[in-house]
């Protein structure tokens, strides 16, 4: 008889692309959660490109995954003045 081993530790991964390649790599060990997906967003994603880009100079392509499309994601990306492109409408 075959033992089956459960798994207790998990490791997600965010990360985002540009034309020029991946600008990096998240990972942490919590759900994601609309709360979550700001936080690194705020932390990473659009610090870094308006940094690099410049503010509302890039365009955030998502799809329609709940927390992509939560309240609080979407407040969050206006303040931010991202501009927004769900690619599946």
């Amino acid at each position: 008889m075959l033992e089956t081993m459960t798994y207790f530790v998990k490791v997600h991964v965010f990360g985002y692309i540009t034309s020029d390649g991946i600008l990096t790599v998240e990972t942490f060990q919590e759900n994601l959660d609309p709360k979550l997906l700001v936080v690194i967003m705020k932390e990473c994603l659009t610090r870094y490109c308006n940094r690099l880009l410049g503010r509302n100079q890039w365009i955030l392509a998502y799809d329609n995954d709940p927390k992509h499309r939560a309240e609080e994601t979407i407040k969050y990306l206006k303040r931010a003045q991202v501009q927004l492109f769900n690619f599946l409408t």
